[in-house]
């Protein structure tokens, strides 16, 4: 099973994966869709808790 998850080196040709802009885009939206989704779930308990 180990052998499924070699890991990858940089490409063969020097390609990067894109501008730093566009690494930086996808982190902050990945960071506000983590944020927004745990504050739904705590405004979901939250709500859960104050209906008993």
């Amino acid at each position: 099973m180990a052998d499924r998850f070699d890991p990858q080196g940089p490409a063969p040709d020097g390609r990067d994966g894109g501008p730093l802009w566009r690494k930086l885009a996808w982190f902050a939206g990945l960071a506000a869709a983590g944020l927004l989704v745990t504050a739904g779930a705590a405004y979901a308990l939250r709500a859960l808790l104050l209906l008993g």
